[in-house]
């Protein structure tokens, strides 16, 4: 910010400069987090957004899409329960199915499923597994097993075609968020 400030750019400008700054991080990183980075993409457009309709000032807006550039650059989001600190990949997990789960059937289970998923999976990483389809269709059948378990402990029962909809959704986004955080 102090290099931008010495420039004599105007609060808007600066606003300009770190929001594309941030942008360039969001898709560049997408596919390693894509509810994280779609949440914050949506929050930097709605800032530009209310800059240019004279809804915030360029200072505020300065502000605001500052915050959210290092929220960005931080991959840090407030809003997730605290149970997800410290585990990167059950966050993302945990974002997928609280995505997926457009009608709340597992919302309770969420952080569990998410925290054991990030287990579970960990544990089948071996060289090269990311094209290995023996070790992701085990991966798969984990991710299933997991979500049903865990459904039937919790007493969340759902009709078997919303319920298989739902699982095939969450595991396919989970597998294509691993593989993506493993393609470093």
């Amino acid at each position: 910010m102090d290099i931008i400030e010495d420039k004599g750019k105007s609060a808007g400008a600066k606003a300009d400069m770190i929001a594309s700054a941030a942008q360039h991080v969001i898709r560049k990183e997408m596919t390693r987090d894509p509810v994280f980075y779609r949440k914050f993409s949506e929050m930097l457009e709605e800032v530009i957004e209310g800059m240019r309709q004279g809804l915030f000032s360029e200072t505020e807006a300065l502000e605001k899409i500052s915050d959210i550039a290092d929220k960005v650059t931080t991959h840090t989001d407030d809003s997730l329960p605290e149970a997800l600190a410290g585990d990167d990949m059950a966050r993302r997990y945990y974002g997928v199915i609280k995505e997926s789960d457009h009608e709340s059937r597992i919302k309770e289970l969420a952080v569990d499923i998410s925290l054991r998923i990030s287990q579970q999976l960990e544990e089948h990483k071996i060289r090269d597994w990311t094209t290995n389809p023996d070790v992701i269709k085990r991966m798969k059948g984990e991710i299933e097993d997991l979500i049903l378990d865990l459904s039937s402990e919790y007493g969340v029962y759902m009709a078997d075609s919303e319920k298989w909809k739902l699982i095939d959704t969450v595991t396919e986004r989970c597998i294509e968020v691993a593989i993506a955080n493993e393609e470093k």
